[in-house]
């Protein structure tokens, strides 16, 4: 487990567990997410591997950390110190605007009961875990 990227991963989503989670799931990460971070940070070891145990829980917070953790280009679109990507000097050019995330397509169980978001490209549209049916996108 890469341990500084984990406790990067947990300092980037914490501004964002509302709009990723359902309001109580979020309040509750969040509050969680603020303790672990703020805690003794004698053994990071220890803090990251409470960080991904509490990114693990839901499945939305899970998908976040295993692309922010596999994606380089994921991490770097989220660094608040970053600057725009056009500014950076990495020796390519990039298009002028925004480099933030985009918002992602989201699927719906038609039941109701479950969402997903399409967050890469290519990436297969898996069915509803709990009534085995073909996602719908909203």
């Amino acid at each position: 487990m890469d341990t500084e990227a984990t406790l990067a991963a947990g300092r980037a989503i914490q501004p964002r567990l509302k709009d990723i989670l359902a309001p109580a799931a979020a309040a509750d990460a969040a509050e969680r997410l603020d303790e672990i971070l703020a805690a003794d940070s004698s053994e990071p070891a220890m803090t990251a591997a409470a960080v991904r145990a509490l990114l693990d829980e839901h499945d939305d917070t899970a998908r976040f950390l295993r692309r922010f953790l596999d994606d380089p280009s994921f991490r770097t679109l989220l660094e608040p110190d970053g600057g725009p990507l056009n500014e950076r000097s990495d020796g390519i050019d990039l298009l002028a605007g925004d480099p933030g995330p985009i918002d992602a397509d989201l699927y719906r169980c038609p039941q109701g009961d479950y969402e997903w978001e399409h967050l890469q490209a290519g990436e297969s549209i898996p069915e509803c875990p709990v009534h085995h049916v073909a996602l719908v996108r909203s």
